[in-house]
């Protein structure tokens, strides 16, 4: 079965709309109703002692994740979304480009290089950035696909229009490998556990009680996995 089709099928299976509805209608209302979250990132009211650079999934808009950059807020962690970008629409050289000049921008601002957190495909938007940027000390995959058949899909899709491949040989090199921690959820099943796994890395996987799970999906596991995130962030300097 073509990729794309399994894709297709996974993502419209009774699994996924049961776990997936309910974060991507919030995360879809919460970029509307503003005033249902805290405000993101402002040094007027929070201190901050890291920052990251943030890369959405396919399609989605920086707006999306409002309450993670709120939470990461409150925690010290300063969210600054990739420049110049609407949605997650980029080829593999575009988003190098978006990336790298959004860390330069932070380390013009602050003398300091900072982290990087991405979603789903932002995962295989960053590879070529930790190849080139050398000064990155973490970077935090979420739900990011790195191997079968949503990698596959994730490269078909962007074959169709001849776009660039992802810069995976990047994995071959165990000093990158481990500086990035994957966090997964075996109840995601757009990219499931095995696929976001990264031999040299530091994999998470997160599991929430039936009473917490709400967030537990491929969509929402930025904000259900919040605390993860910020620990793999904090001790970025360790």
């Amino acid at each position: 079965m073509h990729p794309i089709i399994s894709m297709v099928g996974r993502m419209i299976s009774p699994h996924s709309l049961r776990y997936e509805l309910y974060p991507a209608t919030q995360m879809l209302a919460d970029q509307y109703l503003r005033h249902s979250q805290p405000a993101p990132a402002s040094g007027k009211h929070f201190v901050f002692s890291k920052t990251v650079v943030f890369m959405p999934g396919l399609i989605a808009r920086h707006s999306y994740y409002r309450r993670t950059s709120a939470y990461l807020a409150q925690k010290g962690i300063r969210f600054v979304p990739v420049r110049g970008l609407t949605r997650n629409v980029l080829s593999w050289d575009e988003a190098f480009k978006a990336i790298s000049d959004t860390i330069k921008k932070v380390e013009d601002e602050t003398g300091e290089a900072p982290d990087l957190l991405v979603h789903s495909k932002g995962g295989t938007d960053s590879l070529r950035v930790l190849a080139e940027h050398n000064e990155i000390g973490r970077a935090v995959f979420v739900a990011s696909p790195m191997r079968g058949k949503s990698f596959e899909a994730l490269v078909s899709l962007f074959s169709l229009s001849g776009k660039s491949l992802p810069c995976t040989e990047v994995l071959n090199d165990q000093t990158i490998c481990a500086k990035i921690r994957t966090i997964a959820s075996r109840l995601d099943d757009i990219v499931r556990v095995d696929e976001a796994r990264i031999d040299g890395a530091r994999n998470i996987v997160v599991r929430g009680t039936k009473n917490d799970r709400q967030w537990e999906s491929h969509t929402g596991l930025p904000y259900f996995a919040r605390n993860h995130i910020v620990r793999c962030i904090q001790d970025s300097s360790s």
